[in-house]
Order: structure tokens, then sequence, then C-alpha cells
């Protein structure tokens, strides 16, 4: 009968949807995590039981506290693994309509792949325009008088400088491409991080006596990572549907146009530093929560 109320009391998180395209391979790795997350829990019912027992056959108020201190903290990270999921799904719920009722992970990991895909265009046209430049450069015409020598124009060469020009904003445009393109992985990874790994850690901390504290600290950082990220670059991803006064989109004679590559730089780089500023505001206040579980 224990051994069924335990299995149950396990797998009931399972039953909870989450909140994004990744949450299958999340709920896989929580599901991995069990046994590792049940061998945690019943050390420490063990542990407790030794305590009380050595207690009682002592008559050691210390052991006795100690154990119903460790029952009572046990009987906490039970629940909060019945719990775990409906909780970051309920929170996702609440960033998601906060964010314009959209799908969060979705919506972010498209905008970042729609990213990366732009950079790559970007890239290409710049790179083959700065190509075309240094072979119009070495167009030159020229006239040769016998015995008197003549003359040689290179009447494109000021297209080199074009061309350097377009190198520089190449390298720019590069460094936004591959952060995008990281941002992209990373995105892809997180609900696993913090589903499948973080909180079964912050789970078996939570059953160590001396590190219950460090243990809600880290599942405290997994919702702010679950939930937080996606809710920065959801709202980021909006941008891309706002038309922008100053954006015209028309390209100069070098090919490019620099309104677009200063929007793609802010989405690239700026954006994202905004977007861990406050995911660490977040996990700050999830932490001083977190200091208020028992």
């Amino acid at each position: 009968m224990m051994r069924a109320l335990l299995a149950f009391l396990l797998l009931f998180p399972l039953s909870f949807a989450g909140c994004g395209i990744m949450d299958e391979d999340a709920d896989s790795a929580f599901l991995e995590a069990m046994p590792i997350i049940s061998a945690a829990i019943m050390l420490s019912v063990l542990v407790a039981a030794i305590a009380y027992m050595a207690g009682s056959f002592t008559r050691n108020p210390q052991l006795l506290v100690f154990s119903k201190d460790q029952i009572f903290h046990t009987f906490v990270s039970v629940l909060l693994v019945v719990s775990i999921e409906g909780i970051f799904f309920f929170t996702c719920i609440m960033a998601s309509q906060a964010a314009g009722g959209v799908d969060m992970q979705g919506a972010s990991i498209n905008y970042l792949r729609a990213l990366h895909v732009e950079g790559g265009q970007m890239l290409t046209t710049i790179m083959k325009r700065s190509i075309d430049y240094k072979f119009d450069a070495v167009d030159f015409f020229g006239y040769q008088v016998p015995f008197l020598g003549g003359e040689t124009f290179w009447y494109n060469a000021y297209k080199n400088a074009y061309s350097r020009h377009l190198e520089i904003v190449f390298d720019m445009v590069m460094v936004g491409y591959v952060s995008a393109g990281v941002q992209y992985n990373i995105m892809s990874f997180l609900p696993r991080l913090a589903l499948g790994i973080m909180v079964p850690l912050g789970l078996v901390i939570r059953c160590i006596p001396k590190a219950r504290e460090a243990g809600n600290m880290v599942i405290a950082v997994a919702l702010a990572i679950y939930v937080v990220i996606p809710f920065t670059y959801a709202v980021h991803s909006t941008m891309r549907d706002t038309p922008v006064p100053w954006y015209s989109g028309e390209m100069d004679e070098t090919g490019i146009s620099f309104e677009q590559v200063a929007l793609y730089m802010f989405q690239t780089i700026f954006l994202p530093n905004l977007s861990l500023v406050i995911f660490a505001t977040a996990v700050g206040g999830l932490m001083k929560v977190a200091k208020v579980i028992p």
C-alpha cells in the first residue's frame, strides 16, 4: 500500500501539461530523475526514523526534535514533487497572458530562429555586394602613345572604400548572427535544463538537512529560467510585428540598409542583455520567496 501511494505521489506531476513546445523533453527528463528523487526522499525518511529511534532509546531531545524536523521537511519535499509541474504550468500560463496570450516557448524560439535566418541572409547580401565592389574597383581604361607613353585610369577605384566599409558591417552583423544562433540553441535547451535537471537537483538537495535553503534557491532559479527568460523573449518578438517609425528598409549605394543593421544588432545584442538583467532581478525576488518555504 505504501509503495503504491509513493508511486502515485511521484507520478502525479506528470498529469500536468507543460507550457511550451519543448515540454515533452522536460517531462521525460523529470521522469528519468524520479528514481533519484525517490531515493533521496526514502533516505531522508530513513534518517528521520533512525534519529527518532536513537532519540527514544537514549532519551535525547535533540535527536527527537531533529527527527520531527526531518519528517516535516520530507513531507514538504513530497508536496513539492507532487505539485512542481503544476506550479510551473500555472506560472507559465499567467506569464503567457501577461505577454499577450502567446505560447512563450514557441514565440521565443521562433523569434530567435527568424533572427538567425535573417542574419544569414544579411551576411550573404553584404559579402556578395562587397565582392562585387572589389571586382568593379579593378576596372580601368588607358591609352598608350608610341615613344611618348600613356596613362591608366581606375575610374571605379573608390569602390574599394565601399568594399572595406561593408567588411566592417559584415563583422558587426556576424557578431549578432552568432549571438542569435547561440541564444536559439540555449533557448531550446532551457526547459529541459530547468525542469529535467535543476528541479530534481533542488528537490534532492532539500532532503539534506544542512542544504535545504540551497535546494529552495535551485528550484527558484529553475522557475526563473523556465518562465522569465521565455517571457522576455516573447515580449521582444513583438518588435518584429511592430513598425519602427525611422526604419525605411531602403538600401543605399552600398547595397545594405544601415537601419536594418542597427535594428538587427539591437535585437541580437542589446535585448538579450536586458533579458539577463530582468532574469537576475527575478532570481533575486524568487530567492527571497524561497526563504519562506519551510
